[in-house]
């Protein structure tokens, strides 16, 4: 059995008393034992007395000291050099005399705040620790430059947010500075440094500036395909698809913004981001346009496609086309009675390509026949 220090024997005991003849019995009263608490630390031994005979009994003891946190600090997240702070925390602790109360003072908190990673804070009180987990970060500042219509901007951004930066630069003969303020000074090229000291050990970036000298802008290819989707049943227009081909880097057709100049036509963007035309029932000499534009590193590039129908560009002579024979035929019948004219079968003779007598369309001009 096992008692916590300064604890009586309040559970109950059984002892079994053997006597001379073997037998047993389980007595659980009439024996005596101590009442006073037991007051020593691992173990205590007693002695319990039944009909004139004593036994001696071993318990386990306990110290009911304890030591637990009840409530965390409200800072976990610390920068290099920060000073730990241990405002909210709470601690549960029970005494040699199983007292439990809170205390928020009085202890001591150490902790290495200078590595970034996860770090153990530990604390002390009363002979007895206990620990938890703090964040600590490493402070950063980031340059970043932007051009922009009324000349060249460079941001800058501190982790901690909103620290006091110092600049300078590597050529005041091109830039300098007026507080944070840029003042260009000549053409050429300089290193701009901002440093930001944060307790007491300094951080920096730079990032290379070219003052009234333009950049060379690279001419890229940006060129409009189609490929055709005849109709399956007459092969004759039905659709066309349209796409861009492009060196561009990183060129992505999903930001291509299309658009269509035509009377009766309409198109779509696919799910692959090209551009579908409906061509159906185009009539020969009827035409439409697509164009497609791309905006790249401050530059629009733009390109357009004609299309007139009989499927040849706009731009791009018109060969003649073939010539088919296509001829009416008759053959007349004769009545077998009278040997008089009757009837007469007409019929066409073509070497069209696929052609069929079902598609023909027939009239008759006649104030009597039909």
């Amino acid at each position: 059995m096992a008692y916590n220090i300064h604890r009586s024997l309040t559970r109950p005991l059984t002892l079994i008393v053997t006597y001379r003849d073997g037998s047993t019995q389980t007595v659980e009263s009439g024996f005596t034992a101590p009442t006073e608490a037991l007051t020593s630390v691992p173990s205590q031994t007693v002695t319990v007395s039944y009909e004139g005979k004593s036994t001696a009994l071993t318990f386990q003891v306990s110290s009911a000291k304890d030591l637990t946190i009840k409530s965390t600090p409200t800072k976990r997240q610390y920068y290099i050099g920060d000073t730990l702070d241990t405002a909210g925390l709470i601690l549960s602790y029970t005494d040699e005399n199983g007292q439990t109360q809170d205390v928020s003072s009085g202890f001591s908190a150490e902790a290495d705040l200078d590595r970034a990673g996860s770090r153990t804070v530990t604390v002390a009180y009363q002979g007895m620790q206990v620990s938890f987990d703090v964040t600590v970060k490493r402070p950063s500042i980031q340059l970043t430059k932007q051009r922009q219509e009324e000349g060249l901007a460079i941001y800058v951004t501190t982790d901690p947010a909103g620290q006091p930066v110092e600049w300078s630069s590597s050529n005041e003969n091109v830039l300098y500075f007026e507080g944070s303020r840029i003042v260009p000074a000549g053409p050429g090229t300089a290193v701009v440094t901002a440093t930001m000291i944060y307790q007491g050990i300094e951080y920096s970036d730079d990032v290379t500036v070219t003052v009234g000298v333009q950049p060379e802008e690279q001419d890229y290819a940006f060129q409009i395909w189609r490929e055709e989707y005849p109709d399956e049943w007459t092969g004759g227009l039905s659709r066309a698809e349209y796409g861009v081909e492009s060196d561009i880097p990183g060129f992505d057709l999903k930001y291509v913004a299309w658009s269509i100049a035509a009377e009766d036509r309409g198109g779509w963007v696919t799910d692959m981001f090209t551009y579908m035309v409906d061509e159906y029932g185009m009539t020969n000499g009827e035409s439409y346009t697509v164009t497609a534009t791309y905006s790249y590193n401050g530059r629009t590039y733009s390109d357009s496609y004609t299309f007139l129908c009989q499927g040849q560009s706009s731009d791009e002579p018109q060969p003649e086309g073939p010539s088919y024979v296509f001829e009416i035929w008759r053959e007349g019948y004769v009545d077998d009675m009278t040997g008089e004219p009757s009837r007469a079968e007409f019929g066409v003779k073509s070497d069209l390509p696929e052609f069929s007598l079902q598609n023909v369309g027939w009239s008759i001009m006649s104030e009597t026949r039909g």
